[in-house]
């Protein structure tokens, strides 16, 4: 039994293409013929492999630069949508701060479109949120309302001041799930990516600037998108990581540097504001950036062939209403450099020289007259009366992704009245039946319905590998993003079609960064376990379980894959735990009154916390002690034990007026123990026992 095995690499949907070239000399002899090219066709190959120089590149290598600006940064998929147009794939993109979230998105196979949708349908201001959602809190959280002015957190008796408006989380969570969904895991090569990538960053403790060329691509997008102020740095070893704008804002260079030769800039950067526009202190920061990168700025746009500026007049960086202005005002400015771009990049044959093959005649062989008739393709070899090695190529190429035939020769023949270009082509079998092994979330009758329908058939690629993509795509719509198909084997004898699918289990889950408080805090948090499929979606809503503890800074989480292992990392960064909150308030009753509370929010790195709150007005005076836990352990069992000692001066009134009143003494102590019903309520029960001294005056 001969078996030929379809599935090497099961990523991505390109064609792996084997060329022999042969150098075609005259061709004297009567009915002479000479194989000038091959290519072979797999089921879900990889790359393109080219095994001579014979053919040469046709064009120039091609960079995007995409610069920041915040909301303006926007307009940059309105460039890629018309590149996408004119068939134009750049070999590398390189990417400041918006210009490097959107070059990364893309860079990991996000089309343009989807990233239009992306940017139509999310809400921006809820990236600049830090606190976690209401829905992500506990009935006893969300009980404890905010009436404090001010909160101060210490480490030790040294208060900590942020370092920005907010650590990111709603940013960085948006990031990981979109990375993921495109099975982009941690550790990875951006050059291994659907195209070639570079983040740019700047280090604060340098100042200098920082190329991020692999790694976790989550945490690249994130630090070149840290705006200073705005988003707090990401920590990278001894380097503290910001918006890669402060000291380049069009990475030029990083192109440059890589071989690239014909450089594209996408320049959204903000131009000065008139004095009437700054009108608020991120106006005046803006400003300033712009000002300090303005001659830098100028010298690497003299290095960039073509320079595209979409005309967006004084937008706001932080004015993330007109989404659709924005991306149209960049297709309009592509529009009108698109032409220069391919011109530039264009490596015509007529210029090499390369020669011409004069053809009398084109023909197919080995194509049965069923496939014939189900056959869609234009042959350039058709269209004129001369054809070079591309147009050969590209018809192999075509005739091949129509994914009826396995391998494709270009013969070339030589008669007495002219030469004959011969595509000889080896058609798929018939597959009969296919088996499915592997999987454990869906019944394989439900996966063998997008493929059952190919059987009876003649194997055609194209549709087997669209089948594959729709199947993968059940389990992407649920949240398994890591499901793949990782073999595939064709018995040419008796037609069947083996197939084997990893659904992605995590073997391992890891919890680094937590100094003080214990790793279960943390992992009693995950819906996800231990032994099933990963899945996004539980991962996330884990995440924002963690972060809704209110212990951490920020809560983010690595995949790493392993031969053996794939370990699921949590990785966390602590708040100090000792704060101190002072409020006011005023009644018609007791006038004004103030109260300071200060207290540990990770007792013994177990979660629970203790209070001391002093309330205090002219009349009125209050202590209390509180010791409380949102989650008793690992269960879901809640608890809070409340000393108190009020001491205070009450009135009696009649017809609106004061006529006497009491004092008041009293102490004692207050038990609430119940049970956390999801994050839905709380059945609890309470007791308390106190002891009251009323005196009249």
């Amino acid at each position: 039994m001969f078996k030929s095995n379809l599935f090497p690499i099961l990523k991505d949907a390109l064609i792996v293409i084997t060329l022999s070239f042969f150098f075609l000399g005259d061709l004297q002899a009567e009915a002479s013929s000479e194989k000038i090219m091959e290519l072979r066709q797999n089921i879900w190959p990889a790359t393109t492999t080219l095994l001579t120089e014979t053919l040469q590149r046709e064009t120039l290598k091609l960079a995007l630069v995409l610069s920041g600006g915040g909301a303006r940064g926007l307009a940059h998929v309105g460039v890629l949508q018309v590149f996408e147009e004119h068939g134009l794939v750049p070999d590398l993109i390189v990417g400041n701060s918006m210009g490097g979230i959107i070059g990364g998105f893309y860079a990991c196979g996000y089309s343009a479109a989807e990233l239009e949708q992306i940017a139509d349908t999310l809400h921006w201001r809820e990236l600049f949120r830090d606190a976690p959602s209401r829905l992500s809190l506990f009935l006893t959280q969300r009980q404890e309302s905010e009436n404090h002015l001010l909160q101060l957190r210490f480490k030790g008796l040294k208060p900590q001041i942020p370092r920005a408006l907010t650590s990111g989380q709603q940013l960085t969570n948006l990031v990981n799930d979109l990375i993921i969904r495109k099975g982009v895991t941690s550790d990875v090569d951006f050059d291994s990516l659907k195209i070639p990538f570079r983040a740019v960053a700047t280090d604060l403790v340098s100042g200098k600037q920082v190329i991020l060329s692999s790694g976790d691509l989550a945490q690249a997008l994130r630090a070149t998108m840290a705006v200073p102020l705005a988003f707090t740095p990401v920590e990278a070893e001894e380097k503290l990581l910001v918006d890669g704008g402060l000291v380049d804002p069009l990475p030029v260079g990083v192109a440059k540097d890589l071989g690239i030769e014909v450089v594209v800039v996408v320049n959204t950067t903000s131009s000065l504001l008139p004095k009437e526009k700054m009108t608020s202190p991120f106006d005046i920061a803006s400003q300033a950036t712009t000002i300090m990168t303005m001659e830098k700025m100028q010298e690497q746009l003299s290095r960039a062939e073509v320079v595209i500026s979409p005309v967006l007049g004084f937008h706001s960086n932080n004015d993330f209403e007109g989404v659709g202005g924005m991306i149209r005002a960049g297709r309009r400015a592509a529009e009108a450099e698109i032409s220069n771009v391919e011109s530039r990049i264009r490596r015509g044959t007529a210029e090499n020289g390369e020669e011409l093959i004069e053809i009398e005649e084109v023909s197919l062989e080995g194509v049965s007259d069923f496939t014939l008739l189900d056959l869609n393709v234009e042959l350039r070899a058709l269209q004129s009366d001369a054809v070079d090695l591309q147009s050969i190529r590209e018809d192999l190429e075509a005739l091949l992704k129509t994914g009826f035939f396995s391998r494709g020769e270009a013969i070339l023949k030589s008669h007495p009245y002219g030469k004959e270009l011969v595509y000889q082509l080896q058609e798929n079998p018939t597959l009969r039946r296919v088996e499915i092994c592997g999987n454990s979330i869906y019944p394989e009758k439900q996966l063998l319905g997008y493929l059952s329908p190919h059987c009876g058939e003649r194997l055609n690629t194209a549709r087997i590998q669209q089948s594959l993509r729709d199947c993968l795509e059940l389990y992407l719509s649920a949240g398994y993003t890591l499901a793949d198909w990782t073999e595939a084997e064709f018995d040419t004898i008796t037609g069947t079609l083996h197939l084997e699918i990893c659904e992605g289990m995590v073997d391992e889950i890891i919890v680094e960064g937590n100094k003080n408080t214990r790793d279960w805090v943390i992992t009693r948090a995950l819906p996800q376990e231990v032994g099933s499929p990963f899945n996004s979606n539980l991962v996330n809503r884990g995440i924002e379980n963690v972060y809704s503890t209110r212990l951490f800074e920020q809560v983010t989480y690595r995949l790493e894959p392993g031969s053996e292992r794939n370990k699921l990392v949590i990785s966390v960064k602590e708040r100090p735990s000792q704060l101190a909150r002072f409020g006011l308030c005023y009644d018609s009753e007791y006038k004004l009154a103030g109260f300071i509370e200060m207290g540990e929010t990770n007792l013994l790195g177990i979660g629970q916390q203790v209070f001391g709150k002093l309330h205090l007005s002219d009349r009125f005076k209050r202590g209390t002690l509180n010791l409380k836990a949102d989650r008793l352990f690992k269960t879901m069992a809640t608890y809070k034990l409340r000393f108190f000692y009020d001491h205070g001066k009450h009135h009696f009134y009649q017809n609106n007026r004061h006529t006497s009143g009491w004092k008041e003494k009293r102490y004692g102590m207050n038990l609430a123990v119940g049970q956390q019903i999801a994050r839905l309520g709380t059945a609890s029960f309470e007791f308390q026992i106190d002891r009251a001294d009323i005196t009249d005056y």
